[in-house]
């Protein structure tokens, strides 16, 4: 029995878990650009060797991966990082008092296994409702395989994220003088990191006739926001705080502090009208600001060009690929945002062109003759 035993394992598929890891550091030295130009001040998180940004890196994790998240705390306080939504054990859940804490010049980790898709959170939760209005928190994204939501749920071929948020522009300028925390009162609404004219079309969504757009939705903000989706946009929310529910069609969507949602829009080809962003206090429920998500349709069909006349081989491309020009010329490669990213010069026919410098996505590619192709990158 013995021997055999040994058999069954000798011919036992071996699976081997993903490892994920981040190394972040947190501090309380951060200068935030207002939309009048003005600076305050913001606390925060950012990689180590980058500097720290609000919200904090976005964090993008494959399903079941196991992960490590290493913090270091470069400021003068105590910070923790609280997973919130994650189902993590309590020692990595960034809870002080049942956690852990991580004190000024000290180094942390945090490990757990993402087996739950979906859109998450994290944030600091020592002192929290400073800490939080000063700026420290940031969303996780759990991905499941093949671009889907979740896995057996729907399927996409791009994802936006937006984090709501807000702060009290005199308690970031003094944070000192924050005391007693009821009388903060926001002032000041963002969507990632952004209010009112910051957030342009470099910001907002480029959708594509041929296939559903993701969005990715969450709030740290103390206020009550409500998303208005214009009928046109098809939008369908699949997912809440993490789990899939049974999918409903959004014009309206409520997102209170905390909470997380996952949509699906497939627009009418050629739509072009932004999503508003409502924020309400809660305490008297008046309506304070109101931000905008430019979205644009761009109506681009990977399908409607060949290699006879203009195309891109193989698509998706991993790396060395084959542009087939009708015409020489210029070729300028764009950002799905409509940022301008290359520009290389074709000759008529075959060229070889090294895509290898840019990261897994979509981009669209204007050809010499003024036609646009869709380009994944995977």
């Amino acid at each position: 029995m013995k021997n055999l035993f040994i058999l069954v394992l000798a011919f036992a598929p071996t699976y081997i878990m993903a490892q994920v890891t981040f190394d972040l550091y947190s501090g309380m030295d951060g200068s935030l650009v207002l939309e009048n130009g003005a600076s305050t001040n913001f606390w925060g998180y950012g990689f180590i060797g980058d500097e720290m940004s609000l919200p904090a890196p976005f964090l993008n994790i494959p399903l079941d991966s196991d992960v490590t998240i290493n913090m270091t705390n470069t400021s003068p306080e105590s910070h923790t990082i609280h997973l919130h939504g994650l189902d993590v054990d309590q020692v990595n859940d960034g809870v002080p008092q049942t956690s852990f804490f991580i004190a000024p010049n000290e180094s942390g980790t945090y490990q757990f296994n993402a087996n739950q898709s979906g859109t998450f959170l994290y944030h600091c939760h020592v002192t929290t409702t400073l800490h939080l209005t000063m700026g420290m928190y940031g969303m996780i994204t759990v991905n499941a395989p093949n671009n889907k939501l979740f896995p057996g749920g729907p399927g996409f071929i791009q994802e936006f994220k937006f984090l709501t948020s807000d702060l009290d522009v005199s308690v970031n300028n003094a944070p000192a003088l924050a005391y007693p925390f009821h009388t903060i009162r926001p002032d000041y609404f963002m969507i990632n990191g952004l209010s009112g004219d910051q957030i342009t079309s470099d910001q907002g969504i480029n959708t594509f006739s041929e296939g559903a757009t993701a969005l990715r939705i969450g709030s740290m903000a103390y206020s009550r926001i409500v998303y208005h989706f214009p009928e046109e946009l098809n939008a369908v929310a699949h997912m809440s705080d993490g789990r899939p529910i049974p999918a409903f069609e959004v014009t309206e969507l409520e997102v209170y502090p905390g909470e997380r949602f996952s949509l699906i829009i497939n627009p009418f080809i050629g739509f072009s009208e932004p999503i508003s962003v409502e924020y309400y206090s809660m305490i008297t429920g008046e309506l304070l600001a109101t931000n905008f998500i430019p979205v644009n349709d761009l109506g681009v069909n990977i399908h409607s060009s060949s290699l006879s006349d203009n195309g891109v081989y193989p698509n998706p491309s991993h790396g060395m690929s084959r542009v087939f020009s009708s015409l020489g010329g210029k070729m300028v490669i764009f950002a799905p945002t409509g940022r301008m990213l290359n520009v290389y010069n074709l000759r008529e026919g075959d060229n070889f062109i090294d895509l290898s410098a840019f990261s897994s996505g979509i981009y669209l590619m204007q050809m010499p003759d003024g036609s646009t192709l869709k380009l994944i990158r995977e």
